[in-house]
Protein backbone atom coordinates (compact mmCIF):
# COMPACT_ATOMS: atom_id res chain seq x y z
CA UNK A 1 0.00 0.00 0.00
CA UNK A 2 2.65 2.57 1.19
CA UNK A 3 4.89 1.57 -2.13
CA UNK A 4 1.52 2.92 -3.91
CA UNK A 5 1.02 6.24 -2.11
CA UNK A 6 4.13 7.19 -1.22
CA UNK A 7 6.07 9.83 -3.87
CA UNK A 8 3.33 12.47 -4.40
CA UNK A 9 2.73 15.84 -2.16
CA UNK A 10 0.92 19.09 -2.05
CA UNK A 11 2.90 21.99 -3.27
CA UNK A 12 2.42 25.03 -1.00
CA UNK A 13 0.94 27.84 -3.27
CA UNK A 14 -2.32 29.93 -4.40
CA UNK A 15 -3.72 26.77 -6.46
CA UNK A 16 -2.58 23.83 -4.35
CA UNK A 17 -1.97 21.33 -7.06
CA UNK A 18 -1.07 17.97 -7.03
CA UNK A 19 2.35 16.78 -8.33
CA UNK A 20 4.56 14.02 -8.39
CA UNK A 21 7.89 14.07 -6.74
CA UNK A 22 9.97 11.33 -6.55
CA UNK A 23 12.16 12.46 -3.82
CA UNK A 24 9.17 13.08 -1.30
CA UNK A 25 7.66 10.06 0.81
CA UNK A 26 4.64 11.21 2.07
CA UNK A 27 1.43 9.09 1.49
CA UNK A 28 -0.51 10.33 -1.42
CA UNK A 29 -3.73 9.98 0.51
CA UNK A 30 -1.98 12.05 3.65
CA UNK A 31 -2.21 15.01 1.15
CA UNK A 32 -5.64 13.73 0.07
CA UNK A 33 -6.95 14.02 3.73
CA UNK A 34 -5.22 17.24 4.02
CA UNK A 35 -7.41 18.02 0.61
CA UNK A 36 -10.79 16.50 2.14
CA UNK A 37 -10.17 18.28 5.40
CA UNK A 38 -9.74 21.83 3.80
CA UNK A 39 -11.99 22.01 0.97
CA UNK A 40 -13.74 25.28 2.60
CA UNK A 41 -10.47 26.94 1.62
CA UNK A 42 -11.12 29.27 -0.94
CA UNK A 43 -7.76 28.82 -2.19
CA UNK A 44 -8.31 25.45 -3.53
CA UNK A 45 -9.54 25.73 -7.32
CA UNK A 46 -12.27 23.42 -8.11
CA UNK A 47 -10.38 21.82 -11.01
CA UNK A 48 -7.66 20.85 -9.04
CA UNK A 49 -9.95 19.81 -6.52
CA UNK A 50 -11.81 17.41 -9.15
CA UNK A 51 -8.71 16.27 -10.76
CA UNK A 52 -7.17 15.38 -7.45
CA UNK A 53 -10.57 13.24 -6.49
CA UNK A 54 -10.57 11.36 -9.55
CA UNK A 55 -6.62 10.79 -9.03
CA UNK A 56 -7.26 9.27 -5.57
CA UNK A 57 -10.21 7.44 -6.67
CA UNK A 58 -8.81 5.16 -9.86
CA UNK A 59 -5.62 4.70 -7.40
CA UNK A 60 -7.86 3.43 -4.77
CA UNK A 61 -9.47 1.49 -7.29
CA UNK A 62 -7.04 -0.35 -8.92
CA UNK A 63 -5.82 -1.69 -5.75
CA UNK A 64 -6.99 -5.13 -4.91
CA UNK A 65 -7.99 -4.83 -1.40
CA UNK A 66 -10.80 -3.29 0.33
CA UNK A 67 -9.84 0.11 1.32
CA UNK A 68 -11.11 3.00 3.58
CA UNK A 69 -9.68 6.40 4.63
CA UNK A 70 -10.61 7.89 7.77
CA UNK A 71 -9.76 10.92 10.10
CA UNK A 72 -8.16 11.12 13.53
CA UNK A 73 -11.83 10.40 14.85
CA UNK A 74 -12.53 7.13 12.80
CA UNK A 75 -15.16 9.26 10.31
CA UNK A 76 -15.10 7.46 7.09
CA UNK A 77 -13.71 9.66 4.18
CA UNK A 78 -13.62 7.94 1.56
CA UNK A 79 -13.82 4.12 -0.09
CA UNK A 80 -12.47 2.12 -2.80
CA UNK A 81 -14.95 0.27 -5.30
CA UNK A 82 -14.02 -3.23 -3.74
CA UNK A 83 -14.93 -1.57 -0.22
CA UNK A 84 -18.38 -1.42 -2.01
CA UNK A 85 -18.61 -4.33 -3.21
CA UNK A 86 -17.73 -5.64 -0.38
CA UNK A 87 -20.04 -3.87 1.80
CA UNK A 88 -22.92 -4.82 -0.67
CA UNK A 89 -22.04 -8.92 -0.30
CA UNK A 90 -22.46 -8.55 3.31
CA UNK A 91 -25.29 -6.14 3.72
CA UNK A 92 -28.08 -7.27 5.90
CA UNK A 93 -30.53 -6.89 3.39
CA UNK A 94 -30.09 -7.74 -0.24
CA UNK A 95 -28.82 -5.09 -2.42
CA UNK A 96 -28.42 -2.78 0.52
CA UNK A 97 -24.96 -1.58 1.95
CA UNK A 98 -24.01 -3.20 4.96
CA UNK A 99 -24.10 -0.60 7.99
CA UNK A 100 -21.60 1.95 9.26
CA UNK A 101 -19.63 1.36 6.11
CA UNK A 102 -19.87 4.31 3.73
CA UNK A 103 -18.75 7.53 3.58
CA UNK A 104 -19.71 9.46 6.74
CA UNK A 105 -20.21 6.27 9.32
CA UNK A 106 -17.35 6.13 11.75
CA UNK A 107 -15.70 2.95 11.47
CA UNK A 108 -15.64 2.70 15.42
CA UNK A 109 -19.24 1.68 14.69
CA UNK A 110 -18.49 -1.05 13.52
CA UNK A 111 -16.38 -2.79 15.41
CA UNK A 112 -16.71 -1.20 19.07
CA UNK A 113 -14.64 2.42 20.37
CA UNK A 114 -11.40 0.34 21.94
CA UNK A 115 -10.42 3.43 23.44
CA UNK A 116 -9.40 1.33 26.52
CA UNK A 117 -8.27 -1.67 25.24
CA UNK A 118 -4.76 -2.48 24.86
CA UNK A 119 -3.84 -3.38 21.48
CA UNK A 120 -0.41 -5.64 21.85
CA UNK A 121 -1.74 -9.04 21.60
CA UNK A 122 -3.17 -7.69 18.10
CA UNK A 123 -6.39 -9.48 19.10
CA UNK A 124 -9.17 -6.50 18.78
CA UNK A 125 -9.33 -3.98 15.35
CA UNK A 126 -10.86 -1.25 16.85
CA UNK A 127 -7.85 -1.54 19.87
CA UNK A 128 -5.37 -1.51 17.15
CA UNK A 129 -6.80 1.46 14.92
CA UNK A 130 -7.02 3.56 17.72
CA UNK A 131 -3.39 3.16 18.61
CA UNK A 132 -2.47 4.03 15.22
CA UNK A 133 -4.75 7.27 15.43
CA UNK A 134 -3.04 8.20 18.57
CA UNK A 135 0.21 7.28 17.42
CA UNK A 136 0.99 4.74 19.82
CA UNK A 137 1.61 2.36 17.26
CA UNK A 138 3.46 3.04 13.84
CA UNK A 139 0.80 0.29 12.04
CA UNK A 140 -1.35 -2.34 12.93
CA UNK A 141 -2.23 -5.66 10.96
CA UNK A 142 -4.59 -8.36 12.41
CA UNK A 143 -6.24 -11.79 10.37
CA UNK A 144 -9.92 -12.31 11.59
CA UNK A 145 -12.23 -14.79 10.01
CA UNK A 146 -15.14 -13.25 8.70
CA UNK A 147 -17.60 -15.90 7.59
CA UNK A 148 -20.28 -15.25 4.46
CA UNK A 149 -23.27 -17.81 4.68
CA UNK A 150 -22.31 -19.65 1.73
CA UNK A 151 -18.16 -19.64 2.82
CA UNK A 152 -15.80 -19.72 5.14
CA UNK A 153 -13.38 -16.79 4.69
CA UNK A 154 -10.21 -14.78 6.16
CA UNK A 155 -9.32 -11.38 5.67
CA UNK A 156 -6.26 -9.61 6.47
CA UNK A 157 -6.55 -5.96 8.04
CA UNK A 158 -3.73 -3.28 8.06
CA UNK A 159 -3.87 0.18 9.36
CA UNK A 160 -1.02 2.70 8.17
CA UNK A 161 -1.36 6.56 9.15
CA UNK A 162 -1.97 9.06 6.39
CA UNK A 163 0.64 11.49 8.76
CA UNK A 164 3.60 9.67 11.37
CA UNK A 165 3.02 10.85 14.48
CA UNK A 166 -0.09 12.90 14.04
CA UNK A 167 -3.73 12.18 14.53
CA UNK A 168 -4.41 13.14 10.78
CA UNK A 169 -6.21 9.67 9.99
CA UNK A 170 -5.51 6.58 8.48
CA UNK A 171 -5.52 4.16 5.62
CA UNK A 172 -7.44 0.78 6.52
CA UNK A 173 -7.22 -1.87 4.23
CA UNK A 174 -9.01 -5.37 3.97
CA UNK A 175 -7.42 -8.11 2.01
CA UNK A 176 -9.04 -11.49 1.66
CA UNK A 177 -6.77 -14.54 2.05
CA UNK A 178 -9.42 -17.41 2.52
CA UNK A 179 -6.87 -18.92 0.08
CA UNK A 180 -3.85 -18.56 2.00
CA UNK A 181 -5.51 -19.58 4.68
CA UNK A 182 -7.15 -22.75 3.15
CA UNK A 183 -3.10 -23.69 1.65
CA UNK A 184 -1.57 -23.06 5.56
CA UNK A 185 -4.14 -25.60 6.80
CA UNK A 186 -3.76 -28.15 3.94
CA UNK A 187 -0.01 -27.68 4.87
CA UNK A 188 -0.53 -28.07 8.51
CA UNK A 189 -2.62 -31.18 7.89
CA UNK A 190 -0.01 -32.68 5.45
CA UNK A 191 2.77 -31.94 8.10
CA UNK A 192 0.17 -33.88 10.66
CA UNK A 193 -0.52 -36.82 7.86
CA UNK A 194 3.81 -37.16 7.81
CA UNK A 195 4.48 -37.16 11.21
CA UNK A 196 1.70 -38.93 12.77
CA UNK A 197 1.49 -41.81 10.06
CA UNK A 198 2.11 -45.51 11.32
CA UNK A 199 4.08 -46.12 7.40
CA UNK A 200 7.42 -45.15 7.30
CA UNK A 201 7.72 -42.03 5.17
CA UNK A 202 11.15 -41.35 2.48
CA UNK A 203 11.31 -38.23 0.56
CA UNK A 204 14.14 -38.33 -2.03
CA UNK A 205 15.00 -35.76 -4.79
CA UNK A 206 15.64 -37.03 -8.40
CA UNK A 207 18.90 -38.12 -7.59
CA UNK A 208 17.49 -40.50 -4.94
CA UNK A 209 19.26 -38.63 -1.67
CA UNK A 210 17.46 -38.31 1.39
CA UNK A 211 16.03 -35.21 1.67
CA UNK A 212 13.22 -36.06 4.52
CA UNK A 213 11.78 -38.69 6.77
CA UNK A 214 8.90 -39.14 9.28
CA UNK A 215 9.30 -40.54 13.06
CA UNK A 216 7.69 -44.13 11.50
CA UNK A 217 11.23 -44.47 9.26
CA UNK A 218 13.03 -44.07 12.22
CA UNK A 219 10.90 -46.28 14.39
CA UNK A 220 11.46 -48.65 11.69
CA UNK A 221 14.74 -48.86 10.58
CA UNK A 222 16.51 -47.97 13.99
CA UNK A 223 18.50 -44.68 11.91
CA UNK A 224 17.39 -41.09 13.15
CA UNK A 225 16.32 -38.57 10.95
CA UNK A 226 19.74 -36.67 10.91
CA UNK A 227 21.68 -40.34 10.25
CA UNK A 228 19.46 -40.80 7.26
CA UNK A 229 19.27 -37.26 5.77
CA UNK A 230 22.06 -36.71 2.60
CA UNK A 231 22.29 -40.69 2.44
CA UNK A 232 20.97 -43.20 -0.84
CA UNK A 233 17.75 -45.51 0.85
CA UNK A 234 20.97 -48.23 -0.20
CA UNK A 235 21.41 -47.99 3.82
CA UNK A 236 18.69 -49.90 4.03
CA UNK A 237 19.85 -52.89 1.62
CA UNK A 238 19.98 -56.77 2.62
CA UNK A 239 21.74 -58.01 -0.19
CA UNK A 240 18.77 -60.65 -0.59
CA UNK A 241 17.38 -58.91 -3.33
CA UNK A 242 19.75 -59.15 -6.67
CA UNK A 243 20.22 -56.63 -9.14
CA UNK A 244 17.69 -57.85 -11.96
CA UNK A 245 15.36 -56.81 -9.26
CA UNK A 246 16.28 -53.28 -8.61
CA UNK A 247 16.24 -52.88 -12.47
CA UNK A 248 12.78 -53.90 -12.60
CA UNK A 249 12.10 -51.38 -9.62
CA UNK A 250 13.25 -48.57 -11.62
CA UNK A 251 12.13 -49.67 -14.95
CA UNK A 252 8.59 -49.18 -13.40
CA UNK A 253 9.17 -45.97 -11.65
CA UNK A 254 10.46 -44.56 -14.86
CA UNK A 255 8.04 -45.69 -17.22
CA UNK A 256 4.93 -45.83 -15.32
CA UNK A 257 6.00 -43.47 -12.30
CA UNK A 258 4.88 -46.30 -9.28
CA UNK A 259 6.45 -49.62 -8.29
CA UNK A 260 4.96 -51.52 -5.04
CA UNK A 261 5.86 -54.97 -3.45
CA UNK A 262 7.38 -56.69 -0.77
CA UNK A 263 11.11 -56.38 -0.10
CA UNK A 264 13.80 -57.33 2.24
CA UNK A 265 15.97 -54.70 4.00
CA UNK A 266 17.89 -54.54 7.27
CA UNK A 267 17.96 -52.17 10.30
CA UNK A 268 20.62 -50.15 11.36
CA UNK A 269 21.14 -52.96 13.84
CA UNK A 270 22.29 -55.24 11.27
CA UNK A 271 18.19 -57.33 11.56
CA UNK A 272 16.42 -58.15 8.80
CA UNK A 273 13.02 -56.98 8.02
CA UNK A 274 10.58 -57.28 5.43
CA UNK A 275 8.79 -54.22 3.96
CA UNK A 276 5.58 -53.25 2.08
CA UNK A 277 7.12 -50.88 0.34
CA UNK A 278 5.19 -47.98 -2.32
CA UNK A 279 7.29 -45.91 -4.64
CA UNK A 280 6.00 -43.11 -6.22
CA UNK A 281 7.69 -40.41 -8.63
CA UNK A 282 6.46 -36.84 -8.44
CA UNK A 283 6.60 -34.92 -11.21
CA UNK A 284 6.54 -31.24 -12.68
CA UNK A 285 3.76 -30.24 -15.07
CA UNK A 286 6.19 -30.62 -17.87
CA UNK A 287 7.09 -34.65 -16.88
CA UNK A 288 10.55 -33.75 -14.88
CA UNK A 289 10.88 -36.33 -12.07
CA UNK A 290 10.94 -33.66 -8.91
CA UNK A 291 11.25 -36.24 -6.08
CA UNK A 292 10.66 -39.96 -5.13
CA UNK A 293 7.87 -40.71 -1.73
CA UNK A 294 8.25 -44.42 -0.72
CA UNK A 295 5.70 -45.65 2.13
CA UNK A 296 6.64 -48.43 4.11
CA UNK A 297 5.35 -50.97 6.71
CA UNK A 298 7.00 -53.56 8.62
CA UNK A 299 5.72 -56.86 7.60
CA UNK A 300 8.30 -59.04 9.44
CA UNK A 301 5.65 -60.69 12.14
CA UNK A 302 3.06 -61.49 9.22
CA UNK A 303 5.82 -63.18 7.07
CA UNK A 304 6.78 -65.18 9.79
CA UNK A 305 3.45 -65.55 10.87
CA UNK A 306 2.57 -66.96 7.06
CA UNK A 307 6.02 -69.15 7.41
CA UNK A 308 4.73 -70.87 10.27
CA UNK A 309 1.23 -71.57 9.15
CA UNK A 310 2.63 -72.86 6.04
CA UNK A 311 5.14 -74.86 8.23
CA UNK A 312 2.47 -76.03 9.84
CA UNK A 313 0.58 -77.35 6.59
CA UNK A 314 3.02 -78.92 4.47
CA UNK A 315 5.47 -80.04 7.14
CA UNK A 316 5.98 -82.63 9.62
CA UNK A 317 6.18 -80.68 13.08
CA UNK A 318 8.63 -83.57 14.50
CA UNK A 319 10.95 -83.84 11.86
CA UNK A 320 10.41 -81.03 9.15
CA UNK A 321 10.30 -82.87 6.29
CA UNK A 322 7.36 -82.64 3.51
CA UNK A 323 4.27 -84.06 4.86
CA UNK A 324 1.10 -86.13 2.80
CA UNK A 325 -0.15 -82.51 1.86
CA UNK A 326 2.95 -81.32 0.29
CA UNK A 327 4.16 -84.70 -1.00
CA UNK A 328 0.80 -85.03 -3.40
CA UNK A 329 1.41 -81.46 -4.32
CA UNK A 330 5.15 -81.72 -5.39
CA UNK A 331 4.06 -85.49 -7.15
CA UNK A 332 1.38 -83.58 -9.15
CA UNK A 333 4.07 -81.31 -10.52
CA UNK A 334 6.49 -84.00 -11.12
CA UNK A 335 4.17 -85.92 -13.34
CA UNK A 336 3.40 -82.34 -15.42
CA UNK A 337 6.96 -81.81 -16.04
CA UNK A 338 7.82 -85.35 -16.78
CA UNK A 339 5.10 -85.59 -19.48
CA UNK A 340 6.34 -82.21 -20.68
CA UNK A 341 9.90 -83.48 -20.96
CA UNK A 342 9.52 -87.55 -21.41
CA UNK A 343 11.44 -88.50 -18.18
CA UNK A 344 10.58 -90.96 -15.77
CA UNK A 345 10.14 -90.64 -12.21
CA UNK A 346 10.13 -93.22 -9.12
CA UNK A 347 9.00 -93.53 -5.30
CA UNK A 348 10.55 -95.10 -2.97
CA UNK A 349 8.36 -96.33 0.33
CA UNK A 350 10.46 -96.76 3.33
CA UNK A 351 9.49 -98.44 7.30
CA UNK A 352 11.21 -98.90 9.49
CA UNK A 353 11.00 -102.31 11.59
CA UNK A 354 9.83 -103.11 14.97
CA UNK A 355 9.77 -99.42 15.70
CA UNK A 356 6.13 -100.12 17.78
CA UNK A 357 7.95 -102.36 20.11
CA UNK A 358 10.44 -99.56 19.84
CA UNK A 359 7.77 -97.22 21.43
CA UNK A 360 6.45 -99.80 23.88
CA UNK A 361 9.96 -100.60 25.51
CA UNK A 362 11.91 -97.66 25.64
CA UNK A 363 8.89 -95.15 25.33
CA UNK A 364 7.72 -92.26 22.93
CA UNK A 365 10.66 -89.49 23.74
CA UNK A 366 13.22 -92.33 22.53
CA UNK A 367 11.12 -93.19 19.64
CA UNK A 368 10.89 -89.67 18.46
CA UNK A 369 14.67 -89.11 18.47
CA UNK A 370 14.93 -92.79 16.52
CA UNK A 371 12.80 -90.57 13.88
CA UNK A 372 14.45 -87.31 13.84
CA UNK A 373 17.72 -89.54 13.68
CA UNK A 374 16.39 -91.73 10.40
CA UNK A 375 15.11 -88.36 8.67
CA UNK A 376 18.54 -86.74 8.83
CA UNK A 377 20.38 -89.74 7.75
CA UNK A 378 17.94 -90.54 4.50
CA UNK A 379 18.23 -86.41 3.89
CA UNK A 380 22.21 -87.13 3.24
CA UNK A 381 21.38 -90.49 1.06
CA UNK A 382 19.47 -88.89 -1.58
CA UNK A 383 19.91 -86.23 -4.43
CA UNK A 384 19.27 -82.40 -4.18
CA UNK A 385 16.47 -82.72 -6.75
CA UNK A 386 14.25 -85.65 -4.92
CA UNK A 387 12.14 -85.12 -2.17
CA UNK A 388 11.61 -86.81 1.40
CA UNK A 389 8.68 -87.23 3.14
CA UNK A 390 6.90 -88.34 5.99
CA UNK A 391 3.56 -90.23 5.49
CA UNK A 392 3.07 -90.89 9.06
CA UNK A 393 4.50 -92.67 12.07
CA UNK A 394 7.54 -94.90 10.88
CA UNK A 395 6.40 -94.40 6.95
CA UNK A 396 9.07 -92.51 4.70
CA UNK A 397 9.01 -91.88 1.18
CA UNK A 398 11.38 -90.97 -1.51
CA UNK A 399 10.41 -89.17 -4.80
CA UNK A 400 13.02 -89.70 -7.34
CA UNK A 401 12.85 -87.02 -9.98
CA UNK A 402 14.00 -86.51 -13.75
CA UNK A 403 15.23 -90.14 -14.27
CA UNK A 404 16.16 -91.87 -17.46
CA UNK A 405 13.81 -91.34 -20.38
CA UNK A 406 14.15 -95.34 -20.67
CA UNK A 407 12.38 -97.56 -18.42
CA UNK A 408 15.12 -100.22 -17.86
CA UNK A 409 17.61 -97.12 -16.88
CA UNK A 410 15.33 -95.55 -15.12
CA UNK A 411 14.81 -99.02 -12.89
CA UNK A 412 18.14 -98.98 -12.31
CA UNK A 413 19.06 -95.05 -11.36
CA UNK A 414 16.03 -95.74 -8.54
CA UNK A 415 17.60 -99.19 -7.73
CA UNK A 416 21.21 -97.20 -7.12
CA UNK A 417 19.17 -94.69 -4.98
CA UNK A 418 17.88 -97.77 -2.95
CA UNK A 419 21.05 -98.95 -2.36
CA UNK A 420 22.22 -96.19 -1.58
CA UNK A 421 19.59 -95.50 1.35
Amino acid sequence: MADVLCGWRILAGSRGSIWPDSSDKTGLLRAQSHTMNNEHSSAIDSDALQASETLKNNILNSLNAEIAVVDGTGVILAVNDQWRLFALENGIEPGKLAPNTGVGSNYFAVCGNGAEDDPADGSDASAGLRAVLDGRLASFSLDYPCDSPTQQRWFAMMVMPLVQGASSGAVITHTDITKRKQDEEKLRLAARVFSDAHEGITITNSAGIIIEVNEAFTRITGFSREEALGQNPRILQSGRQDKSFYATMWRSLIEGGHWSGEIWNRRKSGEMIAEQISISAMRSSNGNTLQYVAHFTDISERIQAKAQIDSLAFYDPLTQLPNRRLLLDRLDQALQTSTRHHRNNALLFIDLDNFRTLNDTLGHLQGDLLLVQVAQRLTTCIRDSATLARLGSDEFVVMLEDLSEDLIEAATQAEWAADTI
